[in-house]
């Protein structure tokens, strides 16, 4: 090793003039490779972003079509994608093969370090790449029960419950684990049901028609109303500053039926109405305006509720229906505008628990909605919700809640869609787009 040592040292310092000859013959060599190196390198670098500006303009024309059925627009929109990840001086080619495909072929001009003194024409660098587009399935009714959890138990039917959904009433569950879970004797009655996830039943039979897997999950229909919501939210306070226990006695003993025809009857008190108590929830006075609810109105043991207008459950509120119990839902005089058909509602962010226990009952009268998107529908213990109490005539009810659970020799009856309902129709099966190469 010293050895060798010496003899370069030797030769460097030899003055002779020999590493002087063989360095200016070895330098262009060794700063002709670095360059060479460093050019190259540039190169693959840029061939990784016009491979991610192709992916990119492949992916959003992909969607652009599926979107709008226009070739013309899905090109236009790969393209400007393309070039703008594709950095300067990249130009993109978007072309459909076949029709479910779409490729978008980028290219660019290469900068170059070194070799551009060698040569003349600097190298074109090309990315492409090519998307598969699958179509939304067959697009379905609009469902009136829509049970929006995207985990978790979404429809659950235990002991004796039945739901009967026959009278032309979708389903649709959005959970993408055990959608609908049906035990003992439970029956689910309908014509269509749409899950995300899996389905458990003791038998075929217990679900009227075999359900359609893979459905994508809908989001709340009437999203549009929670701005709406929250400004009654601010109304609320922390507590409730009066009670009220029906019925309301004189000081003879007699008992006297309430009627609550102030829109904010329901923003300071709190509500309970025991057997022989009557409350009438009516827009009789201000014909229009909705009845807000801050807190939790429970009717148990033989009181009567009847709801004629349009009740706003705030400040995670609850409906409470409990022990024979009867609640009436009816139309109002005239509909709140952005309530339009819905008499029960509530915001997404309000995940309380309605409770209909205990051989409690609601009566709707068609056509009628509840939208309690964020909580959930508990009907249990020899309870219902009905439409009508001949099941081959079931008025028109939509439904929307994050879940809903059935037991107890319970039931669910409701009709079609109500035709005043913004419902949008679903597909059976996403859109999608994917890369393939």
């Amino acid at each position: 090793m010293l050895k060798s040592i010496k003899i370069i040292k030797k030769f460097i310092t030899s003055d002779g003039g020999a590493f002087t000859a063989i360095f200016a013959v070895m330098a262009p060599i060794f700063i002709a490779g670095a360059g060479l190196a460093i050019d190259v390198g540039f190169w693959y670098s840029s061939k990784r972003d016009l491979q991610n500006a192709a992916d990119a303009g492949a992916l959003a024309g992909g969607y652009e079509f599926l979107g709008t059925n226009s070739q013309a627009s899905a090109i236009t929109e790969a393209n400007n994608v393309a070039v703008r990840n594709g950095g300067i001086g990249a130009q993109a080619t978007t072309t459909f093969p076949a029709n479910n495909r779409i490729q978008v072929i980028v290219q660019a001009t290469s900068q170059t370090f070194f070799i551009g003194n060698f040569i003349s024409n600097p190298p074109v660098i090309t990315a492409s790449a090519t998307a598969q587009l699958t179509q939304a399935g067959i697009t379905r009714p609009p469902a009136c029960l829509n049970l929006l959890s995207p985990t978790g138990e979404g429809l659950r039917i235990d002991g004796n419950g039945l739901i009967d959904a026959s009278g032309g009433c979708q389903v649709q569950v959005n959970s993408d684990q055990r959608a609908v879970v049906v035990n003992g004797a439970g029956r689910l009655l309908t014509n269509s049901v749409c899950v995300n996830g899996g389905v458990v039943s003791q038998s075929q039979s217990s679900i009227s028609s075999n359900p359609i897997t893979g459905c994508p999950q809908i989001n709340n229909p009437f999203a549009f109303l929670e701005p709406f919501i929250a400004g009654l939210e601010a109304l609320c306070p922390d507590e409730p500053q009066s009670t009220l226990v029906a019925p309301v006695r004189t000081r003879r003993g007699a008992t006297i039926s309430r009627f609550l025809r102030s829109p904010g009857a329901g923003i300071n008190t709190q509500f309970t109405i025991n057997n022989g108590g009557d409350i009438e929830f009516s827009d009789r006075l201000n014909p229009g305006q909705p009845h807000p609810v801050c807190f939790d109105l429970t009717v148990r043991a033989g009181g009567t509720l009847i709801i004629g207008g349009n009740m706003v459950f705030l400040n995670g509120a609850r409906l409470i229906v409990q022990a024979g119990a009867n609640v009436t839902i009816r139309p109002p005089q005239v509909e709140t505008p952005q309530l339009q058909g819905l008499s029960i509602v509530a915001s997404i962010n309000n995940n309380a628990t309605h409770e209909i226990r205990g051989g409690g009952s609601i009566v709707v009268t068609s056509p009628r909605g509840i939208s309690v998107p964020g909580g959930e529908i508990d009907i249990n213990g020899n309870s219902r919700i009905v439409t009508s109490p001949n099941s081959s005539n079931l008025a028109s009810l939509s439904v929307t809640a994050r879940s809903l659970s059935v037991g107890g020799n319970s039931e669910f009856r409701l009709g079609a869609n109500p035709p005043n309902q913004p419902l949008q129709p679903r597909p059976t099966q996403a859109a999608t787009v994917q890369l393939i190469n």
